[in-house]
């Protein structure tokens, strides 16, 4: 007898309430927001892994900011408020903190994921409103924030995992030239314009050293077919960057830094000599 998904996920909450904690390696869905009015979208895939590279979730899973800060987080408001106060990156690895190495033999199949790294709390914001089951109101009002860019990406993000493969473009097609700044690496200061990252996430099969769920070979030839439509209706040249200049990754350049560390480290021999004359 087969039961629907969505029964499936319900059925696996109640076993998850009646015994305290979820099986191992299995999602513990929060109870659902009592405020909140609506069905959770439903969601494709995997589900006990989120259609995620099991390495950067299990490290997810093991970080005590994980573990400790978002569990005691019940409903939407509060997860909202959180996300808007530690969310401040939109990679999936702190920077620095991920090697990525190629394993060989018998072990190819891992597809050249690292060993190490810690992740972004992006991402662990994006497993927790995985257990959160928003609905479409929610993810809606995720995408169309106007409190915090990250809070799009969220909404972006959850999409590209989570929705159905059928509907990745219907949700983020309207996105694709959206010229807000995000902030994609908080160490280098690196930003792109919302559509340089939404494009990617629709065209491209890794994201910073980390996986994206596969979409079917037509889909992504018809998402790729899809964008240059766009482009030719807006006057552009095919290959012609959408964003200009304000595509160009800005970073902080590490002779800036050093220019600002000698230009303080001056100010301070000024003022020493100042006192001891």
């Amino acid at each position: 007898f087969y039961w629907p998904k969505r029964c499936r996920a319900g059925c696996l909450e109640l076993l998850y309430i009646h015994l305290g904690t979820p099986p191992c390696g299995i999602f513990a869905f929060d109870r659902a927001d009592p405020t909140v009015v609506g069905e959770p979208y439903p969601v494709f895939g995997n589900e006990r892994t989120m259609n995620m590279n099991e390495l950067l979730l299990n490290n997810i899973r093991a970080d005590m900011y994980f573990r400790e800060e978002l569990p005691p987080i019940k409903t939407w408001e509060v997860f909202i408020a959180k996300t808007i106060k530690e969310v401040k990156e939109c990679t999936p690895w702190v920077t620095g903190t991920h090697t990525v190495t190629t394993k060989k033999g018998m072990c190819s199949g891992t597809r050249g994921v690292g060993t190490q790294g810690r992740p972004t709390r992006m991402w662990m914001h994006l497993v927790k409103l995985y257990t959160l089951k928003p609905t479409e109101r929610q993810l809606e009002s995720l995408v169309e924030s106007k409190q915090s860019p990250f809070l799009r990406v969220l909404g972006f993000l959850y999409i590209r995992y989570c929705v159905k493969r059928e509907d990745v473009w219907e949700w983020l097609s309207p996105y694709i030239d959206d010229k807000e700044k995000i902030q994609i690496e908080r160490l280098t200061e690196t930003f792109w314009p919302l559509g340089k990252l939404v494009r990617t996430l629709l065209i491209e099969t890794k994201y910073y050293d980390t996986h994206l769920p596969r979409l079917p070979v037509l889909l992504s030839r018809q998402i790729v077919q899809g964008i240059k439509d766009w482009d030719k209706s807006q006057g552009r040249k095919e290959g012609e960057d959408p964003f200009g200049e304000e595509s160009k990754e800005y970073r902080r350049s590490r002779s800036g830094r050093r220019d600002r560390d000698d230009h303080r480290d001056r100010d301070r021999d000024r003022r020493s000599s100042r006192r001891d004359s």
